[in-house]
Parts: structure tokens; sequence; C-alpha cells
């Protein structure tokens, strides 16, 4: 696999598959436990991993994250929690403090209000815009780890 070093080198280096990102967790795991984290992370950044021991993708038959979960399908994914899943609930509507102050946001405006949307519109809307809310993000979350 090549390192952000090699970029721009005419070597045509391997995917970082997931066979290859499995094959290194184990590797990683009969050596450091993860339940030692610090240990853990040490062992991960050594293989340019993020630390994720099982990675919610793992029994996916035929799927490879670097194709599925690829930068242009994570801009996607981001920007959508922004066109749509915000207007999604009254209360974020009526609660304009929350995001319309922003006249022209950055993509890391768009992560920070989905860090905290959660907490702020709980108990403000019908639980089941929130779970819907959750779901999306935390998808979005586990997608959005380096593999």
């Amino acid at each position: 696999m090549a390192k952000s070093s090699q970029f721009g080198d005419p070597f045509c280096h391997p995917s970082h598959t997931a066979d290859t990102t499995l094959s290194c967790l184990a590797t990683i795991a009969a050596l450091t436990s993860p339940d030692n984290l610090p240990e853990y992370f040490k062992a991960c950044k050594g293989d340019h991993l993020n630390g994720v021991n099982a990675p919610f993708w793992w029994n996916w038959p035929l799927t490879e994250p670097y194709i599925v979960f690829g930068p242009e399908a994570l801009h996607h994914f981001h920007k959508m929690f922004w066109d749509h899943d915000l207007h999604l609930s009254p209360a974020i509507i009526s609660s304009k403090r929350v995001y319309l102050p922003l006249r022209s946001p950055s993509g890391r405006d768009h992560r920070n209000i989905q860090c905290y949307i959660i907490g702020v519109i709980a108990g403000a809307v019908p639980w089941e815009c929130l779970i819907a809310m959750h779901t999306l993000n935390e998808f979005r979350y586990r997608t959005s780890f380096p593999f």
C-alpha cells in the first residue's frame, strides 16, 4: 500500500483491500489486546489503521471498502445531512439558532453540527425522528473512518 510520501510516484501500489485490512487487524490483535487502547492504537498506527478492531463491513461478501466508501460517497453522505436530514425535524427548523446563523458553512461546520444535533433535538422531536437522525448519523460516522 502506498504511503502519503509515495503519492504521485510512477509505481502502481496495491490497493488497500478488505482482506489486507482484516489481515492487519488479525495480526495486531494477536500481538496486542484491543482492550489495551494505548498499545492497540500505537500498533494500528504502524499499519495506517484507525484503531477500529471490528469494522462493521467485515462480513459483507465481495465488498471492498476503498471502492464502496470512497471520498465521493463520503462527501455525499455528509452533504445529505445538511441538505436533507437537518430539515427533517420541525423542532430543528423552529430552532433557527442551531444552524441558520452560518451564512456560508464549511464542511467543518456541517461536521460539527452533525456531532451535537442529536443532543440539541432530544426531547423536542418525536422519538421516531430522533431515532432516524441518530441512525443516519451513526452510519455516517462508521463510514467516515479511513480504512
